[in-house]
Protein backbone atom coordinates (compact mmCIF):
# COMPACT_ATOMS: atom_id res chain seq x y z
CA UNK A 1 0.00 0.00 0.00
CA UNK A 2 2.75 2.40 0.98
CA UNK A 3 4.52 1.65 -2.28
CA UNK A 4 1.41 2.54 -4.28
CA UNK A 5 0.94 5.73 -2.31
CA UNK A 6 4.56 6.64 -3.08
CA UNK A 7 4.11 6.00 -6.75
CA UNK A 8 0.89 8.04 -6.74
CA UNK A 9 2.67 10.87 -4.96
CA UNK A 10 5.46 10.82 -7.58
CA UNK A 11 2.88 10.95 -10.34
CA UNK A 12 1.17 13.94 -8.74
CA UNK A 13 4.53 15.74 -8.31
CA UNK A 14 5.32 15.10 -11.98
CA UNK A 15 1.91 16.39 -13.04
CA UNK A 16 2.47 19.48 -10.90
CA UNK A 17 5.82 20.21 -12.56
CA UNK A 18 4.23 19.75 -15.98
CA UNK A 19 1.47 22.18 -15.00
CA UNK A 20 4.08 24.70 -13.82
CA UNK A 21 5.91 24.36 -17.19
CA UNK A 22 2.65 24.96 -19.02
CA UNK A 23 2.01 28.03 -16.89
CA UNK A 24 5.49 29.38 -17.79
CA UNK A 25 4.89 28.82 -21.52
CA UNK A 26 1.45 30.49 -21.26
CA UNK A 27 3.06 33.42 -19.43
CA UNK A 28 5.69 33.73 -22.13
CA UNK A 29 3.04 33.67 -24.85
CA UNK A 30 0.99 36.32 -22.97
CA UNK A 31 4.09 38.53 -22.78
CA UNK A 32 4.75 38.03 -26.50
CA UNK A 33 1.14 38.89 -27.38
CA UNK A 34 1.30 42.01 -25.20
CA UNK A 35 4.47 43.12 -26.99
CA UNK A 36 2.82 42.46 -30.36
CA UNK A 37 -0.24 44.43 -29.21
CA UNK A 38 1.93 47.43 -28.28
CA UNK A 39 3.78 47.23 -31.61
CA UNK A 40 0.51 46.99 -33.52
CA UNK A 41 -0.85 50.04 -31.67
CA UNK A 42 2.24 51.98 -32.68
CA UNK A 43 1.69 50.96 -36.30
CA UNK A 44 -1.98 51.93 -36.13
CA UNK A 45 -1.01 55.33 -34.76
CA UNK A 46 1.43 55.80 -37.66
CA UNK A 47 -1.19 54.76 -40.19
CA UNK A 48 -3.76 57.13 -38.68
CA UNK A 49 -1.24 59.95 -38.86
CA UNK A 50 -0.42 59.11 -42.50
CA UNK A 51 -4.15 58.92 -43.28
CA UNK A 52 -4.57 62.43 -41.94
CA UNK A 53 -1.69 63.66 -44.10
CA UNK A 54 -3.16 61.97 -47.20
CA UNK A 55 -6.57 63.52 -46.58
CA UNK A 56 -4.99 66.96 -46.31
CA UNK A 57 -3.07 66.37 -49.57
CA UNK A 58 -6.31 65.27 -51.24
CA UNK A 59 -7.94 68.53 -50.17
CA UNK A 60 -5.05 70.48 -51.73
CA UNK A 61 -5.29 68.42 -54.92
CA UNK A 62 -9.00 69.02 -55.17
CA UNK A 63 -8.44 72.77 -54.95
CA UNK A 64 -5.79 72.57 -57.71
CA UNK A 65 -8.09 70.35 -59.80
CA UNK A 66 -10.83 73.00 -59.76
CA UNK A 67 -8.35 75.66 -60.87
CA UNK A 68 -6.92 73.40 -63.59
CA UNK A 69 -10.39 72.59 -64.94
CA UNK A 70 -10.97 76.27 -65.48
CA UNK A 71 -7.66 76.58 -67.30
CA UNK A 72 -8.54 73.53 -69.44
CA UNK A 73 -11.70 75.27 -70.61
CA UNK A 74 -9.71 78.31 -71.70
CA UNK A 75 -7.13 76.17 -73.48
CA UNK A 76 -9.78 74.17 -75.33
CA UNK A 77 -11.27 77.39 -76.68
CA UNK A 78 -7.83 78.47 -77.85
CA UNK A 79 -7.37 75.11 -79.58
CA UNK A 80 -10.61 75.49 -81.48
CA UNK A 81 -9.48 78.88 -82.76
CA UNK A 82 -6.07 77.42 -83.73
CA UNK A 83 -7.69 74.57 -85.67
CA UNK A 84 -9.43 77.03 -87.96
CA UNK A 85 -6.07 78.68 -88.56
CA UNK A 86 -4.48 75.30 -89.33
CA UNK A 87 -7.17 74.51 -91.88
CA UNK A 88 -6.08 77.54 -93.88
CA UNK A 89 -2.45 76.55 -93.49
CA UNK A 90 -3.21 73.01 -94.70
CA UNK A 91 -4.73 74.37 -97.90
CA UNK A 92 -1.55 76.36 -98.54
CA UNK A 93 0.62 73.37 -97.57
CA UNK A 94 -1.17 71.12 -100.05
CA UNK A 95 -0.43 73.55 -102.84
CA UNK A 96 3.20 73.79 -101.81
CA UNK A 97 3.44 70.01 -101.49
CA UNK A 98 2.32 69.52 -105.08
CA UNK A 99 5.08 71.83 -106.20
CA UNK A 100 7.61 70.06 -103.96
CA UNK A 101 6.59 66.64 -105.33
CA UNK A 102 7.25 67.84 -108.85
CA UNK A 103 10.67 69.15 -107.88
CA UNK A 104 11.50 65.93 -105.96
CA UNK A 105 10.69 63.87 -109.04
CA UNK A 106 13.10 65.98 -111.05
CA UNK A 107 15.72 65.67 -108.29
CA UNK A 108 15.35 61.87 -108.20
CA UNK A 109 15.97 61.64 -111.92
CA UNK A 110 19.05 63.85 -111.53
CA UNK A 111 20.27 61.82 -108.51
CA UNK A 112 19.98 58.61 -110.51
CA UNK A 113 22.17 60.11 -113.21
CA UNK A 114 24.64 61.37 -110.58
CA UNK A 115 24.73 57.95 -108.86
CA UNK A 116 25.39 56.23 -112.18
CA UNK A 117 28.21 58.65 -112.94
CA UNK A 118 29.63 58.28 -109.41
CA UNK A 119 29.53 54.48 -109.62
CA UNK A 120 31.29 54.66 -112.98
CA UNK A 121 33.87 57.07 -111.56
CA UNK A 122 34.52 54.87 -108.53
CA UNK A 123 34.83 51.82 -110.76
CA UNK A 124 37.42 53.52 -112.94
CA UNK A 125 39.17 54.96 -109.89
CA UNK A 126 39.30 51.52 -108.27
CA UNK A 127 40.77 50.02 -111.43
CA UNK A 128 43.28 52.85 -111.61
CA UNK A 129 44.32 52.31 -107.97
CA UNK A 130 44.61 48.57 -108.56
CA UNK A 131 46.77 49.21 -111.61
CA UNK A 132 48.94 51.67 -109.66
CA UNK A 133 49.40 49.23 -106.77
CA UNK A 134 50.01 46.30 -109.11
CA UNK A 135 52.62 48.27 -111.05
CA UNK A 136 54.33 49.35 -107.81
CA UNK A 137 54.44 45.77 -106.51
CA UNK A 138 55.76 44.59 -109.89
CA UNK A 139 58.47 47.28 -109.67
CA UNK A 140 59.46 46.11 -106.17
CA UNK A 141 59.51 42.52 -107.41
CA UNK A 142 61.81 43.50 -110.31
CA UNK A 143 64.15 45.32 -107.92
CA UNK A 144 64.05 42.30 -105.61
CA UNK A 145 65.12 40.13 -108.54
CA UNK A 146 67.90 42.58 -109.34
CA UNK A 147 69.14 42.48 -105.73
CA UNK A 148 68.97 38.70 -105.65
CA UNK A 149 70.81 38.37 -108.94
CA UNK A 150 73.47 40.90 -107.94
CA UNK A 151 73.91 39.34 -104.51
CA UNK A 152 74.03 35.83 -105.99
CA UNK A 153 76.61 36.86 -108.60
CA UNK A 154 78.67 38.60 -105.94
CA UNK A 155 78.59 35.50 -103.73
CA UNK A 156 79.67 33.29 -106.63
CA UNK A 157 82.45 35.74 -107.59
CA UNK A 158 83.70 35.88 -103.99
CA UNK A 159 83.87 32.08 -103.85
CA UNK A 160 85.65 31.95 -107.23
CA UNK A 161 88.10 34.69 -106.20
CA UNK A 162 88.93 32.82 -102.99
CA UNK A 163 89.40 29.57 -104.95
CA UNK A 164 91.59 31.37 -107.54
CA UNK A 165 93.69 32.82 -104.73
CA UNK A 166 94.21 29.36 -103.23
CA UNK A 167 95.25 28.14 -106.71
CA UNK A 168 97.74 31.00 -107.03
CA UNK A 169 99.35 30.18 -103.68
CA UNK A 170 99.37 26.42 -104.33
CA UNK A 171 101.07 26.96 -107.71
CA UNK A 172 104.14 28.20 -105.88
CA UNK A 173 103.88 25.86 -102.88
CA UNK A 174 102.68 22.57 -104.43
CA UNK A 175 104.89 21.05 -107.21
CA UNK A 176 102.04 19.03 -108.68
CA UNK A 177 99.72 22.03 -108.86
CA UNK A 178 102.53 24.11 -110.33
CA UNK A 179 103.09 21.52 -113.07
CA UNK A 180 99.34 21.54 -113.90
CA UNK A 181 99.34 25.34 -114.21
CA UNK A 182 102.49 25.35 -116.33
CA UNK A 183 101.04 22.65 -118.60
CA UNK A 184 97.81 24.65 -118.94
CA UNK A 185 99.76 27.76 -119.96
CA UNK A 186 101.79 25.77 -122.52
CA UNK A 187 98.76 24.08 -124.08
CA UNK A 188 96.97 27.42 -124.30
CA UNK A 189 100.03 28.86 -126.11
CA UNK A 190 100.08 25.89 -128.47
CA UNK A 191 96.34 26.20 -129.14
CA UNK A 192 96.77 29.85 -130.12
CA UNK A 193 99.67 29.19 -132.49
CA UNK A 194 98.92 25.79 -134.04
CA UNK A 195 97.58 25.71 -137.58
CA UNK A 196 96.83 21.99 -138.00
CA UNK A 197 93.17 21.23 -137.04
CA UNK A 198 93.91 17.77 -135.65
CA UNK A 199 96.71 19.13 -133.47
CA UNK A 200 94.46 21.99 -132.31
CA UNK A 201 91.72 19.48 -131.41
CA UNK A 202 94.17 17.35 -129.45
CA UNK A 203 95.54 20.44 -127.69
CA UNK A 204 92.01 21.56 -126.77
CA UNK A 205 91.15 18.10 -125.37
CA UNK A 206 94.30 18.09 -123.24
CA UNK A 207 93.67 21.67 -122.13
CA UNK A 208 90.11 20.79 -121.02
CA UNK A 209 91.45 17.77 -119.11
CA UNK A 210 94.00 19.88 -117.26
CA UNK A 211 91.49 22.61 -116.48
CA UNK A 212 88.98 19.99 -115.22
CA UNK A 213 91.63 18.66 -112.86
CA UNK A 214 92.39 22.19 -111.60
CA UNK A 215 88.66 22.88 -111.22
CA UNK A 216 88.27 19.64 -109.26
CA UNK A 217 90.98 20.69 -106.85
CA UNK A 218 89.99 24.37 -106.74
CA UNK A 219 86.22 24.64 -107.48
CA UNK A 220 85.32 27.92 -109.20
CA UNK A 221 88.86 28.99 -109.99
CA UNK A 222 88.46 28.32 -113.73
CA UNK A 223 84.98 29.92 -113.85
CA UNK A 224 86.25 33.32 -112.71
CA UNK A 225 87.70 34.13 -116.13
CA UNK A 226 84.30 33.66 -117.78
CA UNK A 227 82.39 35.66 -115.15
CA UNK A 228 81.42 39.21 -116.04
CA UNK A 229 80.30 41.95 -113.69
CA UNK A 230 76.78 43.25 -114.14
CA UNK A 231 78.05 46.79 -114.02
CA UNK A 232 76.50 49.53 -111.92
CA UNK A 233 72.68 49.09 -111.73
CA UNK A 234 70.51 52.15 -110.98
CA UNK A 235 66.97 52.02 -109.57
CA UNK A 236 64.75 53.86 -107.09
CA UNK A 237 63.96 53.36 -103.41
CA UNK A 238 60.66 54.99 -102.46
CA UNK A 239 59.70 56.52 -99.11
CA UNK A 240 56.79 58.41 -97.52
CA UNK A 241 57.33 60.97 -94.76
CA UNK A 242 54.34 61.02 -92.36
CA UNK A 243 53.62 63.05 -89.25
CA UNK A 244 54.95 60.46 -86.80
CA UNK A 245 56.78 57.91 -88.97
CA UNK A 246 58.78 57.82 -92.18
CA UNK A 247 58.24 54.65 -94.20
CA UNK A 248 60.76 53.28 -96.68
CA UNK A 249 59.26 50.67 -99.03
CA UNK A 250 61.67 47.75 -99.21
CA UNK A 251 62.01 45.72 -102.43
CA UNK A 252 61.16 42.43 -100.73
CA UNK A 253 58.09 40.20 -100.56
CA UNK A 254 55.97 39.16 -97.61
CA UNK A 255 57.56 35.70 -97.85
CA UNK A 256 61.04 37.25 -97.49
CA UNK A 257 59.84 39.18 -94.42
CA UNK A 258 58.30 36.08 -92.80
CA UNK A 259 61.37 33.97 -93.56
CA UNK A 260 63.64 36.59 -92.02
CA UNK A 261 61.53 36.60 -88.84
CA UNK A 262 62.26 32.90 -88.28
CA UNK A 263 65.67 32.99 -90.00
CA UNK A 264 64.84 30.43 -92.67
CA UNK A 265 64.80 30.45 -96.46
CA UNK A 266 67.36 31.37 -99.11
CA UNK A 267 66.39 35.05 -99.18
CA UNK A 268 66.91 35.65 -95.44
CA UNK A 269 70.59 36.63 -95.80
CA UNK A 270 69.83 39.12 -98.59
CA UNK A 271 66.88 40.61 -96.70
CA UNK A 272 68.79 41.03 -93.43
CA UNK A 273 71.83 42.42 -95.27
CA UNK A 274 69.67 45.03 -97.05
CA UNK A 275 67.90 46.11 -93.81
CA UNK A 276 71.25 46.32 -92.02
CA UNK A 277 72.74 48.34 -94.90
CA UNK A 278 69.79 50.79 -95.05
CA UNK A 279 69.68 51.26 -91.25
CA UNK A 280 73.41 51.94 -91.31
CA UNK A 281 72.97 54.55 -94.04
CA UNK A 282 70.19 56.23 -92.03
CA UNK A 283 72.27 55.96 -88.83
CA UNK A 284 69.23 55.41 -86.64
CA UNK A 285 69.09 53.38 -83.44
CA UNK A 286 67.66 49.86 -83.28
CA UNK A 287 64.74 51.07 -81.12
CA UNK A 288 63.88 53.79 -83.66
CA UNK A 289 63.03 51.47 -86.58
CA UNK A 290 60.40 48.81 -87.18
CA UNK A 291 60.23 46.47 -90.18
CA UNK A 292 56.67 45.32 -90.87
CA UNK A 293 54.47 44.04 -93.70
CA UNK A 294 51.04 45.41 -94.70
CA UNK A 295 49.07 43.94 -97.60
CA UNK A 296 52.16 42.40 -99.15
CA UNK A 297 54.31 45.55 -98.88
CA UNK A 298 57.37 45.40 -96.63
CA UNK A 299 58.28 48.75 -95.06
CA UNK A 300 61.00 50.03 -92.77
CA UNK A 301 59.40 52.56 -90.41
CA UNK A 302 61.56 55.13 -88.63
CA UNK A 303 60.43 57.40 -85.78
CA UNK A 304 63.26 59.83 -86.52
CA UNK A 305 62.55 60.26 -90.22
CA UNK A 306 65.20 59.45 -92.81
CA UNK A 307 68.06 60.18 -90.42
CA UNK A 308 71.28 60.88 -92.34
CA UNK A 309 69.55 60.20 -95.68
CA UNK A 310 67.72 63.53 -95.58
CA UNK A 311 68.80 65.45 -98.68
CA UNK A 312 70.74 62.49 -100.14
CA UNK A 313 69.98 61.92 -103.83
CA UNK A 314 71.43 58.45 -104.25
CA UNK A 315 73.29 55.75 -102.33
CA UNK A 316 75.09 52.58 -103.38
CA UNK A 317 74.07 49.17 -102.06
CA UNK A 318 77.62 47.76 -102.06
CA UNK A 319 78.11 44.02 -102.37
CA UNK A 320 81.70 42.74 -102.00
CA UNK A 321 82.92 41.26 -105.26
CA UNK A 322 80.50 43.21 -107.48
CA UNK A 323 79.77 46.80 -108.47
CA UNK A 324 76.57 46.94 -106.40
CA UNK A 325 73.32 48.83 -107.05
CA UNK A 326 72.72 52.59 -106.89
CA UNK A 327 69.40 53.52 -105.24
CA UNK A 328 67.86 56.91 -105.92
CA UNK A 329 65.83 57.93 -102.86
CA UNK A 330 62.44 59.23 -104.07
CA UNK A 331 59.16 60.36 -102.52
CA UNK A 332 56.48 57.81 -103.41
CA UNK A 333 54.05 59.22 -106.01
CA UNK A 334 50.80 60.57 -104.56
CA UNK A 335 48.56 58.25 -106.58
CA UNK A 336 50.54 55.17 -105.53
CA UNK A 337 50.41 56.21 -101.85
CA UNK A 338 46.66 56.79 -102.17
CA UNK A 339 46.24 53.30 -103.67
CA UNK A 340 48.26 51.78 -100.79
CA UNK A 341 46.20 53.63 -98.15
CA UNK A 342 42.96 52.49 -99.80
CA UNK A 343 44.21 48.89 -99.83
CA UNK A 344 45.10 49.12 -96.11
CA UNK A 345 41.62 50.46 -95.25
CA UNK A 346 39.93 47.62 -97.10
Amino acid sequence: MLRKMGERQAELVSERKAAEERIKRIGTEITRQQDARVEKRHKIAGVEQRLGDVNRELDEIEKKRSALLGEVTLLQNAILESKEFFVELDRADNEFQREINGENTAIQRTDQKIDALEADRQRHESRFREAQLKAFKAFLKDVNGLIGETYGNATARRASIESRERLRRSRHEDREVGDLCDARDEWRRILKSVGVPSVAQAAEIELRRIESEIERRFPGAMELESMKSNGQQITELYFHAGDDWTMVYLPFSEEDWRSAAIETGPSTETFMYFVWWLSGKMKVGFDDVVVKCENGLVVLCSKVGLGDLKGVNDMVFSIPGDNGITFILSQIPYEVKKAIDNENLN
